[in-house]
């Protein structure tokens, strides 16, 4: 994964500019928001946080205000595909979100969107996103512990990096409004050091159907992906009798209108308002088959997000509601790996910037 970033970046710093790069522009947007539970604590581990502080590390709340900034840096060219005389479309993205009471939580993205024409509504995508460093949260590490009692002092902070590429292939005149995607991807989670044991390898399919029809749109997106635990059995105390492997569905739906039809007739200042909503749910399995394995065996667990979104001209406001139900034999396991989150934000998007 490493040298096909190296790539990536060599193709779009040397060899891109060689093919008449043209239509620069920029977007950028800031954010601020509230979120209630960063860290996913379950609600035992928030009864516990007055006994057990070190669980938030420096953080004083469970809760955490932050806000965001965000770059996106489009641009054409030739087509990088040979014998196919159409243009490439580029977006590179870079964000951060930046907490103010849990600053541990502080994160940054790159992402870079590569859409290649094929032909009459024909496309060919290539995704990459890459984020380093993430903060998880405090997890004790079963390679230290032998002394039960002494559990939280061998708490340590869980850190790790994401890399995802995908390739996916999409007929935007599927009918007349609507438009298939088709595609593959690749995952990799590398843990620091402290919890190689939960390093994952995840290829999975997706598809995403769009429909768009006077001014309302919708969007369905389903994938499967298999998680590959690669660390367990590796030597290890903590690969020795826990296997992290899994696999998860997921499904989401978007609806989005633009009300411009009805509305502008009252009043032309509501001209650019449009409000939506999306259903995000993740549906997780683990694969382990060891039964003294108590944290994943026969664990699954349903993650279900809800959105609703207002937009007013480069105004937008967000709530999102999360919840996280686990099933397990154990009933410690549902109580730890179950929680709730809520968040709320506004964006302002600026205008775009032509280079």
């Amino acid at each position: 994964m490493k040298n096909l970033r190296i790539r990536l970046f060599s193709y779009i710093l040397f060899v891109s500019p060689i093919i008449a790069l043209s239509d620069f522009s920029i977007n950028n947007s800031f954010g601020i928001g509230h979120d209630s539970n960063p860290l996913r604590l379950s609600s035992s581990e928030i009864n516990q946080i007055p006994i057990q502080p070190n669980i938030l590390k420096d953080a004083k709340y469970v809760h955490s205000r932050y806000f965001n900034l965000k770059s996106v840096l489009k641009f054409k060219s030739n087509s990088i595909l040979l014998k196919i005389n159409k243009k490439t479309l580029y977006a590179i993205s870079l964000s951060s979100k930046i907490h103010s009471d849990n600053k541990d939580k502080s994160v940054s993205s790159l992402g870079i969107k590569i859409d290649n024409l094929l032909g009459k509504y024909r496309h060919f995508y290539i995704n990459y996103f890459f984020m380093p460093n993430f903060y998880l949260r405090e997890y004790k590490d079963g390679d230290l512990i032998v002394d039960i009692t002494s559990i939280e002092d061998n708490l340590q902070s869980a850190k790790f990096s994401i890399s995802k590429l995908s390739f996916a292939y999409s007929n935007n005149k599927l009918t007349k409004f609507s438009k298939l995607k088709l595609g593959i991807s690749y995952e990799r989670q590398l843990f620091d050091k402290f919890f190689t044991e939960f390093d994952l390898n995840i290829p999975g399919l997706f598809s995403q159907f769009n429909l768009k029809k006077n001014g309302t749109e919708m969007m369905i997106y389903l994938s499967c992906e298999i998680a590959d635990n690669f660390t367990y059995l590796n030597g290890q105390n903590a690969t020795l009798n826990d296997d992290r492997s899994y696999r998860q569905y997921r499904m989401k739906f978007s609806y989005r209108d633009s009300f411009n039809k009805y509305l502008v007739k009252i009043n032309p200042v509501l001209n650019n308002l449009s409000s939506g909503f999306i259903i995000d749910s993740f549906f997780r399995y683990n694969t382990s088959n060891i039964t003294t394995d108590e944290l994943h065996y026969n664990r699954s667990h349903r993650d279900i997000s809800f959105t609703f979104w207002m937009k007013v001209d480069n105004h937008k406001i967000s709530l999102t509601n999360r919840s996280r139900n686990t099933d397990s034999p154990e009933s410690w396991v549902e109580n730890l790996k179950s929680f709730k989150r809520f968040i709320v934000s506004y964006t302002y998007y600026f205008d775009k910037i032509k280079l």
